[in-house]
């Protein structure tokens, strides 16, 4: 199934999702870009709390040193991509996302305006075919 947020300050996101996996696109147009560092994400489950991603990229004037595998908190250490995964959905979801751009520095962020958008992960099983992908090798490279 595929989605796409409203433009909100010049940022759009759209979702392409499977079974239990949501692959999302951020565009953001010239202005939007300016003084960009990158986007703290919050996720919910339907009828849950709002809640903030973990990454493991950080910003090394707040980390210096990172345990190597550890996960951080993207409200102080953004996703500092356009593309990102999200591969712990549960099939036949409903979840909310918020994507809100992360400008300042490091140490004093200012957060934009969320973008938010909404998903819907697929059924296990349809009900005349059903389509699996391998998600082992995308979900890999967060091991590497």
């Amino acid at each position: 199934m595929r989605f796409r947020s409203p433009a909100v300050d010049g940022v759009t996101v759209f979702a392409v999702v499977g079974v239990n996996t949501v692959s999302f696109g951020l565009r953001v147009s010239a202005g939007a870009r300016k003084g960009l560092l990158g986007f703290a994400v919050q996720r919910r489950s339907a009828g849950g709390r709002w809640r903030y991603v973990e990454g493991f990229k950080v910003f090394r004037s707040l980390t210096p040193d990172p345990e190597p595998g550890a996960t951080h908190s993207t409200r102080r250490h953004p996703i500092q991509s356009l593309v990102w995964d999200d591969f712990t959905l549960r099939e036949n979801g409903s979840y909310d996302y918020r994507f809100i751009p992360f400008r300042g520095t490091p140490a004093e962020p200012r957060y934009g305006t969320p973008v938010e958008i909404t998903v819907r992960s697929e059924p296990l099983w349809g009900e005349r075919h059903t389509i699996v992908f391998n998600r082992g090798v995308a979900s890999s490279q967060a091991y590497q």
